[in-house]
């Protein structure tokens, strides 16, 4: 067992003697004499700032000349001389003693890192814990036959799957059994199992052996162990394990099978054979409950295990419940301790419930205190931390992973360090410190290089990728990491971590808008998972490749599988993930299906889950999507309320990048409404907190807001430019094309709105390049319309055409019916206004008459009337054109618009005019300058006098 090296105690030494007041002063000398950046010491415990130090070579071994200065300028008299001691005796000997503390351990997968959800309880607070008996983690971390620590288990007959090999089982998949342990110590411990295993065989050979069944039963069971625990050969396991069962036949007494089944359900379980597995613990429950065997706890609890890998949660919770009444009953607590962990584990990643988890870890650190088992203590802050990052609450996880990581130095073992580092480094990455994140992050590295910890390198590269793509917004750079963690994963064989670094791979180019890429990535993870028993893996996949499909139009395979996802996740009673879809299916109903008001629905369901969850941080986005949808319609007052609403939880959580989405959206609901001084307001505000916390994302999408206003509302498009000059160069920066479309786009737009059509056709082209590289359909066919836009403006008429088609052919594709009675509108228009082929309009405008009718779109219905009653009125057939013009007044009238009101009555006068019926003409004319002087609109009602005084000068004459 490795033990904590001199300086190591010292360093701890000293941090347990240091006042909140003395690390203040340690962080300021070290910054004014400019040793290490405050950005890097202020968040940082005193643990840590040794670390760094010694990192940088400016203390270590034999050279605490610093050290010694800043204790006695601390005041620290005595932990000075025997620093100097120290350093005096390890230059004596000559040579710097290896460090003992970062000798490896064979390869224990520790903790994973985990998905976000929100917070909403009290928790216990972490404490500084001091652990002593180092051997226990040896004890419990060198068998995964072995359930927990201590003698009590030891005399057990029943083996059960460690912890962390459970871990390890719920996260990867159960077709292929794992690798041997990979580190320094691995060989050696290998090579000792080999030669007490040839000595075993040969006992096993012997005659004496072979006409005794009962030694052959425990021979074969201590060589089925070997081969499970040390050589990890499992099919040579069962082949033993099978022996022992023969022998057991032969052998009087119900224990004999009980071990022997309960061994072969191990090994199932390791095989992914599931089926098999449970049919074994089955028959060693039954058993233990004729027997009434003080054991049945460990019984229950391999059977819950079995099912929770089969993913059969509410049988598994069950078994697990059962297995912890039965511990109490016998007042086995270190069982009860690893049934509280296991049911945590359980709710927290395969139920989803974080709050119930967060409970069960609490029990377990509560009962590691009392019995004084270091090693559980340290996983319960561990998993603590874990679940609390599940939760939001990444204050509060920075606590329970430093605590874990302290503890982890002091027992040396460099496994639980490097996860400890990573942990550590993944919440200052989710609270926005990407200092300390980087040096977490880059000292987990470090340490699984010196070890060739492959898996630890694993972690920490998806952890800096993520820290890339999710903090810095630079998916690009995201990437690279991914690829490192790509590469190990197939190194090693683990089909999992390959899905793993695929997923974020997906991620990151989803990000940069290659939805296509994202895809086929995906669908390789889709792959796997779908040969693996695993639901929840299962469920998440089909969600992402949902989602792919959506942004990429393909809508009947997003609803085939989003349906899939929601399926599962009501069959699993996973809410979160009920959640997740009812959100995915919203956006497809308000993104590609163009149908908000239906979205609306879902968006509503997903809040009624949060708040039945207590979930405030998906309460805030529920409000946020309900804002959105309204402002969809139109409906900008409605939103305001929902995005007042949402800035009101962000506040409230503190979460300063929903704050400024919060503050944008709020001050864009505002510009909609045309009150300018309030959106300018909350536009400044979500500008200066991006700015000041680096959210370079919310930077750009204020720029965004900024320069539309400035266009749209403010008529100034130029001014407008300059905005969309600093969101392009943001989105540049960060790799994000899709933003960077969206740019050249908006700049498109201004320079088409002064009249600089050539200008805004290249700005087009440049974000047609993107969407057509990407893959990006929806955005596509925006794009072609603006293409055909600014050709209609310099007149090259059949270049304008050809992109309208262009655009219906992609709406058409992706079923976008909103587009596509759109761009029958333009294409009317255009044959009617530009190519005077009124017969090819009126087509046009008939096709989206039809479609306006199918989606109930009363508005584009009547704008479809207005338009078949020009083509006939330019074509001379005045009747046909009055009966379109009366229905499009009817309509109008009905929807309250005025504004359209006024143009029916002057279309409706003219024909009659045309057809000399003058009383009529007028009273249609007066009625329109009626409604143009309540609306104030003084440019229409000089036009309606001049076609009065025209309709009088026909009538004098």
């Amino acid at each position: 067992m490795a033990h904590l090296s001199s300086l190591a105690q010292l360093y701890l030494k000293i941090a347990d003697n240091l006042s909140s007041d003395d690390v203040r002063k340690l962080k300021a000398l070290l910054v004014h004499d400019e040793i290490l950046g405050i950005a890097k010491v202020e968040h940082a415990e005193p643990i840590e700032i040794f670390t760094m130090l010694k990192n940088d070579m400016i203390i270590g071994e034999g050279n605490l000349g610093l050290l010694v200065h800043i204790l006695r300028s601390l005041g620290k008299r005595r932990l000075a001389e025997e620093a100097e001691r120290l350093e005096q005796a390890q230059q004596t000997e000559g040579s710097k003693p290896q460090d003992k503390s970062v000798t490896g351990q064979p390869e224990e997968k520790g903790p994973e890192d985990s998905a976000s959800d929100d917070s909403g309880e009290e928790y216990s607070t972490p404490r500084s814990s001091t652990p002593e008996n180092t051997e226990e983690k040896e004890a419990i971390g060198a068998s995964a036959s072995t359930a927990a620590s201590g003698d009590d288990i030891e005399k057990q007959q029943l083996a059960s799957l460690h912890i962390k090999e459970l871990a390890r089982l719920t996260d990867e998949p159960k077709t292929t059994a794992p690798g041997p342990q990979s580190g320094p110590n691995s060989s050696t411990d290998e090579r000792d199992a080999e030669v007490k295993l040839s000595s075993l065989q040969a006992e096993l050979n012997t005659d004496v052996v072979k006409g005794d069944k009962e030694k052959q039963f425990d021979l074969c069971c201590q060589i089925g162990d070997l081969y499970r625990t040390k050589l990890h050969n499992l099919q040579a396991a069962l082949v033993y394990y099978q022996n022992m069962l023969e022998c057991s036949e032969s052998l009087a007494g119900d224990p004999n099978s009980s071990k022997t089944y309960n061994r072969l359900g191990i090994t199932y379980d390791i095989l992914g054979e599931q089926q098999e597995a449970v049919r074994s613990h089955e028959k060693t429950l039954k058993i233990y409950k004729a027997t009434e065997n003080n054991e049945i706890c460990v019984a229950y609890k391999n059977l819950a295990s079995s099912f929770q890998l089969s993913g059969k949660v509410s049988d598994a919770k069950d078994n697990y419940k059962s297995a912890l009444a039965a511990a109490r009953k016998a007042g086995n607590k270190p069982e009860e301790m690893d049934i509280y962990c296991k049911l945590g584990d359980l709710y927290r990643k395969q139920l989803n419930n974080p709050h119930v988890s967060h409970k069960y870890y609490t029990k377990v650190l509560s009962l590691a205190r009392d019995m004084g088992k270091t090693y559980w203590e340290m996983l319960a802050y561990n998993r603590l931390g874990v679940v609390c990052q599940n939760m939001q609450d990444y204050e509060l996880a920075l606590e329970w992973n430093r605590t874990a990581l302290k503890m982890s130095l002091s027992d040396g073992d460099e496994k639980d360090q490097i996860q400890g580092h990573v942990n550590v480094g993944d919440a200052y990455r989710n609270l926005g410190n990407k200092e300390q994140a980087t040096f977490h992050f880059e000292t987990a590295l470090q340490m699984a290089q010196q070890t060739e910890d492959r898996y630890g390198q694993m972690q920490v590269y998806v952890g800096m990728g993520d820290l890339q793509r999710e903090q810095l917004h630079s998916p690009r750079t995201a990437i690279q990491y991914y690829e490192q963690a790509l590469a190990l994963a197939r190194e090693l064989g683990d089909r999992n971590q390959e899905g793993v670094a695929y997923n974020r791979l997906g991620h990151a180019q989803f990000d940069m808008g290659e939805y296509e890429a994202a895809l086929e990535g995906y669908q390789r993870v889709l792959k796997i998972q779908e040969h693996v028993d695993d639901k929840k893996a299962l469920f998440i996949q089909y969600l992402t490749v949902g989602n792919a499909y959506r942004f990429l139009g393909k809508l009947d395979q997003a609803t085939s599988h989003l349906n899939s996802a929601l399926q599962l996740a009501q069959q699993t009673g996973d809410q979160q993930g009920q959640m997740q879809v009812y959100f995915s299916i919203g956006e497809m109903q308000k993104d590609q299906l163009h149908s908000p008001r239906t979205a609306i629905q879902y968006y509503e369901q997903y809040l009624a889950l949060a708040r039945q969850l207590g979930d405030r941080g998906k309460e805030g986005v529920a409000n946020n999507k309900l804002g959105r949808a309204h402002y969809v319609m139109g409906e900008y007052e409605a939103a305001l309320e929902w995005y007042e609403k949402h800035l009101k939880i962000s506040k409230e959580r503190d979460d300063k990048k929903e704050e400024v989405r919060a503050h944008t959206d709020v001050g864009d609901a505002y510009r909609c409404l045309g009150k300018i001084e309030q959106a300018l307001s909350y536009f400044d505000t979500a500008l200066q907190i991006a700015q000041q916390t680096e959210d370079l994302h919310g930077q750009m999408i204020v720029y965004l807001k900024m320069g539309d206003m400035q266009r749209k509302q403010l008529h100034s498009p130029r001014t407008a430019i300059q905005y969309y000059e600093q969101y392009l160069a943001l989105a540049t920066r960060l790799g994000n094309r899709g933003e960077e479309g969206a740019a050249y786009n908006r700049l498109g737009r201004a320079h088409f709105a002064m009249e600089e059509y050539e200008a805004a056709l290249e700005w087009d082209k440049k974000d047609l390049k993107i969407r057509q590289e990407t893959g990006d359909k929806a955005n596509l066919l925006i794009t072609h319309n603006c293409i055909a836009d600014s050709y209609k403006a310099l007149r090259k008429l059949d270049l304008a055409k050809s992109h309208y088609q262009s655009s219906m052919t992609i709406a058409k594709e992706t079923g976008n019916m909103q587009q596509q009675m759109e761009i029958n509108l333009w294409l009317g228009d255009l044959h009617r206004k530009e190519l005077h082929e009124p017969q090819v309009s009126h087509e046009y405008y008939a096709m989206m008459l039809t479609l306006a009718r199918d989606m109930e779109n009363k508005d584009k219905g009547r704008l479809a009337y207005n338009r078949l009653g020009r083509v006939h009125y330019e074509i001379g057939e005045y009747a046909a054109a009055l009966d379109w013009d009366k229905k499009d007044l009817k309509m109008s009238q009905e929807n309250g618009d005025k504004t359209a009101q006024v143009t029916a009555h002057k279309n409706i006068a003219a024909s009659y005019q045309a057809l000399d019926k003058s009383d009529l003409a007028r009273s249609h004319y007066e009625s329109a300058m009626t409604l143009a002087k309540e609306t104030g609109n003084k440019q229409e009602q000089e036009v309606i006098a001049k076609r009065m005084k025209g309709l009088q000068t026909c009538i004098v004459s």
